[in-house]
């Protein structure tokens, strides 16, 4: 597959006291105990910290990932467009 271009930098705002609430009610013993969210909203936290650096998120499902799979470039790019549908990788995973 082509090397893809990125040149449609999105920005994500977020209010640092609302995080670091979240990130405390989320915890262990918090009102909205949950781990896997807890540990999440921590490295999201980490990552605002980090403004100096270029952050870039990639998805993958199984053995498929956008830049190495063009059913699922296909299928995120619709999914960024709006459009719902269900991936089947080319295994049928």
């Amino acid at each position: 597959m082509a090397e893809v271009e990125l040149n449609d930098e999105k920005q994500v705002l977020i209010d640092e006291d609302l995080l670091l609430r979240l990130v405390e009610e989320s915890d262990m013993g918090g009102e909205f105990e949950h781990k896997g969210i807890h540990h999440f909203l921590k490295q999201l936290h980490i990552m605002g910290c980090s403004w100096r650096s270029l952050w870039k998120i990639t998805l993958f499902r199984g053995d498929s990932e956008a830049e190495l799979d063009p059913a699922y470039a296909k299928y995120l790019d619709d999914c960024a467009c709006g459009i719902k549908r269900d991936f089947e990788s080319e295994e049928g995973v």
